[in-house]
């Protein structure tokens, strides 16, 4: 008789001893019944020896079912509460990662112990499976068994997937929330940066807010603030690309690209390797000193107050090619007193040459030997003669290109320099240009441009 699960088989035999069946009979008969697993040789044995009739006696017994283990993640990266729910709802925040760093590592399902029926059918239940959760920018070894991030980021969670992003976005202010934050690549601010915080990214910085007296820095790339900056004499603004803002006051601010300023400008010190630009709203510059290479654009510099307002155009280009022209003079007139001494050399042996009719072949020899090191000489001369003009073309060329540009009221008082020059305005002007020609700014009006 066999249990409804086949894992148990139970025999009975009726008769006496003289009608006993043998050992091969009831194995034959086990094997007939679809027993081949389990069976109890030992007491199956004892039963014919005794031949004695017995009911119901266990005689084989199958393996019980042993469900495997289920698979299990292994984390590498921080959790604050790795025991309260879901991993990705315990997600250290703003945890940065490296390229090629391992995040989570699997201990993989294992089979378990099969079950095998006394029929010799068997079954096994694995443990449950888990996946990696790999999510973008990450990857999975060969074997399966280990996420790694492949790229420099910032962990996310995306549909519980593990997602390393190199874009990191706060939601909400930087404060003592977040605390600082240093970043690989571009940050994303939704609220304000407050008073006393640093933001360093090697990439651009956005900022949907307002920045305080606090240090925003973006290595490479450019930094925007929507609303704009309220520095109380101590906020830093500093960019390897361009910065964008909505004003800017009371801070210092330096760009490798131009500085773009969408209303004014306040007693700040602005500092752009392009131009400075405000051609909307008020496009106020009041207070403060402004340098850029390239140029500078307002409707309004400066004010009726006493407001010490500075505006330098200037660039490393004009003082390299005051240092090259500099040289070139120096090597022209030592170049010269060799040419004069030589000159006067020659000069002597032509009069000698006229006085004896003819020169020894010594004093000949000199004379060509002299008169060839003159030609030469007034070769090279003649060669940083030219040098010295394309020197004077290209400072023309930037002299013309770098302005300072008023579409508005440039008020009295307001220093505005050009290269090493540089001008006090004696007088409110309207609608003037600044631009230099050789040592001297000149102001000259411009047409007002039409509203689009």
């Amino acid at each position: 008789r066999l249990t409804d699960d086949r894992l148990a088989a139970f025999l009975t035999i009726q008769g006496d001893e003289r009608n006993f069946p043998d050992y091969q009979r009831v194995t034959n008969e086990l094997h007939h019944a679809g027993i081949r697993y389990g069976i109890d040789e030992n007491k199956l044995r004892q039963i014919i020896a005794a031949k004695k009739a017995v009911q119901d006696i266990l005689i084989a017994r199958g393996q019980p079912l042993s469900r495997g283990e289920d698979a299990q993640l292994i984390w590498y990266i921080d959790l604050n509460n790795a025991g309260s729910g879901s991993p990705f709802k315990t997600l250290k925040k703003h945890k940065q990662v490296t390229e090629g760093q391992e995040l989570v590592a699997k201990l993989p399902a294992t089979d378990g112990k099969p079950e095998i029926k006394v029929t010799g059918e068997t079954r096994v239940v694995p443990g449950d499976d888990i996946p990696l959760p790999r999510g973008k920018n990450t990857m999975v070894s060969e074997d399966g068994l280990t996420l790694y991030s492949q790229i420099d980021g910032y962990i996310v969670s995306e549909n519980n997937l593990l997602a390393v992003d190199n874009v990191y976005r706060v939601h909400g202010n930087i404060d003592l929330n977040t605390g600082n934050i240093k970043y690989n690549g571009t940050v994303i601010i939704d609220g304000d940066v407050r008073s006393g915080y640093r933001v360093y990214a090697t990439d651009s910085i956005y900022i949907d807010g307002t920045v305080e007296a606090a240090n925003i820095y973006s290595q490479n790339g450019d930094v925007v603030i929507r609303h704009g900056v309220l520095g109380r004499g101590r906020a830093n603004i500093l960019a390897g690309g361009q910065i964008n803002a909505g004003f800017i006051q009371d801070a210092t601010v330096g760009a490798k690209k131009d500085v773009i300023i969408d209303r004014y400008i306040l007693n700040s010190g602005i500092s752009s390797g392009g131009r400075v630009i405000l051609k909307k709203n008020e496009g106020l510059i009041r207070g403060g000193k402004i340098h850029a290479d390239e140029g500078v654009e307002a409707i309004e510099l400066g004010s009726d107050q006493s407001k010490d307002t500075e505006v330098i155009v200037s660039s490393n280009d004009y003082y390299e090619m005051d240092s090259r022209k500099w040289e070139i003079k120096k090597a022209e007139e030592t170049l010269m007193n060799h040419v004069n001494t030589i000159k006067r050399r020659v000069e002597f042996l032509r009069l000698l040459e006229q006085r004896l009719k003819r020169l020894s072949p010594e004093k000949q020899n000199e004379l060509n030997e002299a008169s060839d090191e003159l030609n030469s000489k007034m070769s090279q001369l003649e060669a940083l003669r030219m040098q010295e003009q394309l020197i004077d073309n290209e400072r023309n060329r930037e002299e013309t290109s770098k302005t300072v540009i008023i579409r508005g009221v440039l008020h009295k008082g307001v220093k505005i320099g050009i290269g090493n020059k540089e001008v006090l305005v004696d007088k409110n002007m309207f609608n003037v240009r600044y631009i230099r020609r050789g040592d001297q700014i000149f102001a000259e009006e411009i047409e007002k441009k039409q509203d689009s």
